[in-house]
């Protein structure tokens, strides 16, 4: 499953501050020297490499979380929680791991009780 990152409204409104400030910023730079004006060139590309780079790194992870859960909701695939990772997205993972586990185990319940 891939995810369209344009379809995120932050993310076309994070690129559009961001390049507004790196054209402030080149023509400034290329105002006051050309050598100034280069070097902000390189420094403004660098930056957006490193974002974008940044950018895929989370979509990619977020697009996998996308595509077991579909396993989950559709093959009845286990949703192992992930210890290893820390930040938003491992504890998203973590309490629908949870919230699978409670779900999984009602439904087991109510099996029983037919």
């Amino acid at each position: 499953m891939r995810m369209n990152v344009w379809r995120n409204p932050e993310i076309n409104h994070l690129v559009l501050a961001l390049s507004c400030v790196s054209i402030v910023a080149l023509v400034g730079a290329f105002l006051i020297d050309l050598a100034a004006g280069i070097w902000m060139l390189v420094v403004c590309a660098g930056f957006w490499l490193v974002i974008l780079i940044f950018m895929r790194i989370r979509y990619q992870a977020i697009s996998n979380l996308s595509y077991e859960l579909d396993r989950v909701l559709h093959n009845n695939f286990h949703l192992p929680p992930d210890e290893h990772d820390e930040g938003e997205l491992s504890i998203l993972r973590s309490e629908i791991c949870k919230m699978t586990i409670t779900l999984r185990e009602q439904a087991e319940t109510l099996e029983k009780d037919k």
